[in-house]
């Protein structure tokens, strides 16, 4: 079967937040970032048709992909459905404060994945996850989530393990117990940076408590 997987940057680096351990801010910053224009995204919509692919893989990634706005998305997969593409899979990765009921019934009625970022609870989220002016983004990115459940969208959860994020991996499940999280998603942090890193030795412990915490819900039924 004939497959075609996409990574696309409808917003390029573009970001509203100011996340600590941001391994493409730097890189980001010396760019000229914008919004994909209409005519750009008409050539890829025109070069996926081109290829023919029994089923086509599109993930939309940042920065910050909702910025783009709710009308790129729905343009978008409009675009897409005229030009017959079949097998169409969407999934976008986002930190979530600019979801709203708008983008909701959009990814719900498109099929949208949705990767939701959150690290813990406020205590380990607000420790590198923060807007542009320093202020938590906790009750936004769990706001969000609320209305993707209310419109069926599925989601997960994705979390950046460092050092410090690695020690609280019991607060944190529990936090995501708790909310009803089924679906966890964690990565390593592997850039430099002199005040955040994750040693083999901590990451490797990590791991091991993980599927400690999850083998003993397990054994609970």
């Amino acid at each position: 079967m004939k497959e075609l997987s996409l990574l696309v940057k409808p917003a390029a680096g573009l970001c509203n937040m100011d996340c600590g351990y941001c391994f493409y801010r730097s890189a980001s910053e010396e760019r000229e970032n914008r919004i994909m224009s209409p005519e750009t995204t008409d050539l890829l919509i025109e070069r996926i048709a081109e290829y023919g692919a029994d089923r086509t893989l599109i993930a939309f990634q940042g920065g910050e992909p909702t910025l783009a706005g709710p009308g790129y998305f729905r343009n978008f997969a409009e675009k897409v459905r005229q030009k017959s593409i079949r097998r169409v899979s969407y999934s976008i990765q986002t930190n979530g404060i600019l979801i709203d009921r708008e983008f909701a019934e959009l990814f719900s009625k498109n099929g949208f994945l949705v990767g939701v970022s959150l690290d813990g609870n406020r205590k380990t989220n607000d420790r590198y996850r923060l807007d542009k002016n320093g202020n938590s983004v906790l009750a936004r990115v769990l706001g969000a989530v609320s209305l993707l459940e209310k419109q069926g969208v599925p989601y997960n959860i994705l979390s950046v393990i460092d050092d410090k994020n690695a020690a609280e991996i019991d607060s944190s499940y529990n936090y995501f117990k708790k909310h009803g999280f089924s679906y966890l998603q964690f990565i390593p942090y592997v850039d430099e940076h002199p005040e955040i890193s994750l040693s083999q030795e901590t990451y490797c412990s990590f791991l091991k408590r993980l599927f400690d915490l999850w083998y003993e819900d397990y054994k609970k039924g």
